[in-house]
């Protein structure tokens, strides 16, 4: 049975989390105004949890903050690839780490690696950068809640789903997440098109943010027919890997090229893909990949389609051929 693998909340642990932020409100605020922590800093810290539990929604939105905050688009690929050990400012370099640590842990980081965070940068910037976590640790868990209500009506439900925790964040955030993801877009194209007019940048968002949806239907090849034209070895099949850099490392078709869906609207210009040769877009279950058939035909790739089934089919039958790295 296919199951939906990202993070979720279960109750408890999303009432202990809103819990300890909500106990420590004031604090919320005093990161943002103190100015102890930089905001860049903040993005990044944001975006190295998030890389880890692989929020959609916390990416786009975290990636855009961080564009306006001043990061560069190459370091903020870098973060949510978890590249954090090169070109990233050794100031830094700490609460990134432990930041992606306490992610991958799910809050159960070493003494060490916290008595390193507190050694490094003291007690008040420690406990900030500490609630910056435990804050983008509930916007990733609650969109990937939110996210498991779709995927449980196409039959992947999460292995410790809560169905009606579910249906409450699909009421209670569908209003903030079609916001959040229209700012983002809007943001990005402003930022790429500085030259246009509010208005202008906004009417060509409405009118592409459609192909970004993670619904409807696509042209599919099977995993079957995939496998069977790359053993040919003739094959000219180009494939884009559109799952997160740390799924990608723990298992991917030979010759795949590794772009998250949530940077690829920033790197598809820089695809060195042939257009008049044929593209498959892969992810994890055929949700991630539809944006991105859509995308590549939107910038003139002239046959794409998306692997059916995503990476769960094709671990049915050809598990034994993934590459790890």
């Amino acid at each position: 049975m296919n199951t939906f693998q990202k993070r979720v909340y279960q109750p408890g642990y999303m009432l202990k989390d809103l819990g300890y932020v909500g106990a420590r409100i004031f604090s919320v605020f005093g990161v943002y105004f103190s100015g102890r922590i930089p905001w860049p800093m903040i993005e990044k810290i944001m975006l190295s949890v998030t890389a880890v539990n692989d929020c959609t929604h916390c990416s786009r939105f975290h990636s855009t903050l961080a564009r306006v905050s001043g990061v560069e688009q190459e370091e903020i690929s870098k973060i949510m690839s978890m590249d954090i050990d090169r070109d990233v400012d050794a100031y830094e370099t700490t609460a990134l780490t432990y930041a992606q640590h306490y992610a991958e842990t799910e809050r159960n980081p070493t003494p060490e690696a916290l008595g390193n965070l507190f050694a490094y940068y003291g007690e008040e910037k420690a406990s900030d950068i500490s609630l910056i976590i435990r804050m983008i640790l509930i916007g990733n868990l609650s969109g990937n809640t939110y996210d498991a209500f779709f995927s449980r009506l196409k039959g992947a439900k999460a292995e410790k789903g809560n169905i009606l925790l579910e249906f409450i964040l699909v009421v209670i955030a569908t209003p903030f997440i079609i916001l959040v993801t229209l700012f983002s877009f809007w943001k990005e194209h402003q930022m790429d098109h500085r030259q246009e007019s509010d208005t202008s940048v906004m009417n060509k968002v409405l009118q592409n943010i459609s192909k970004w949806i993670p619904l409807g239907k696509v042209p599919e090849i099977t995993s079957r027919e995939l496998s069977s034209n790359l053993e040919d070895g003739e094959s000219d099949i180009q494939i884009l890997d559109v799952r997160t850099r740390l799924e990608w490392k723990n298992g991917h078709i030979a010759g795949a090229l590794n772009v998250p869906i949530t940077q690829l609207n920033s790197e598809i210009d820089k695809l060195t893909f042939d257009k008049d040769k044929p593209v498959v877009t892969i992810c994890l279950s055929a949700h991630r990949s539809i944006p991105a058939v859509r995308a590549l035909k939107e910038a003139g790739y002239k046959n794409v389609k998306q692997l059916g089934g995503g990476m769960r089919g094709w671990n049915k039958s050809y598990r034994n051929t993934l590459v790890k790295v």
